[in-house]
């Protein structure tokens, strides 16, 4: 799994999205803006669903199926920054965790659209790429 983690002032969501989530959680719009973004570059994408640690999707390059999530947090240094998290999951069977068989590799397709992606919003700052 992927963590791609970023200091940003857009991407907020409003109250009532807020309100969908069961956390209160925070990440929906920057969930929209990746998911579309991936369907651009040809990622096909289901639609966008809450979970209890912030904003998800599933995702599919070619054969391969992927897990997106998002969440933006309050950063306690600017009040008016949030911290935002996304992670990539590239699904593998269990016998190919048992095998070590196709991994996710720091060269991992989808997670370069979506680092790219967040490295040309202007509302973002300071990336970071833990793979």
């Amino acid at each position: 799994m992927h963590n791609l983690c970023f200091q940003t002032m857009g991407f907020r969501d409003p109250a009532p999205r807020i309100a969908q989530n069961i956390n209160a959680i925070e990440g929906y719009r920057l969930a929209a803006f990746l998911r579309d973004g991936l369907r651009a570059k040809g990622v096909l994408c289901a639609e966008i669903g809450d979970e209890d640690y912030g904003w998800c999707f599933s995702a599919r390059l070619g054969k391969q199926p992927y897990f997106c999530t998002t969440a933006l947090d309050p950063n306690p240094d600017q009040p008016l920054e949030m911290r935002a998290s996304v992670y990539v999951q590239k699904h593998r069977s269990l016998r190919d965790k048992l095998l070590h068989r196709n991994p996710q590799t720091p060269d991992d397709p989808v997670t370069a659209i979506v680092e790219g992606l967040l490295l040309s919003h202007p509302e973002v700052s300071d990336l970071k790429l833990d793979a």
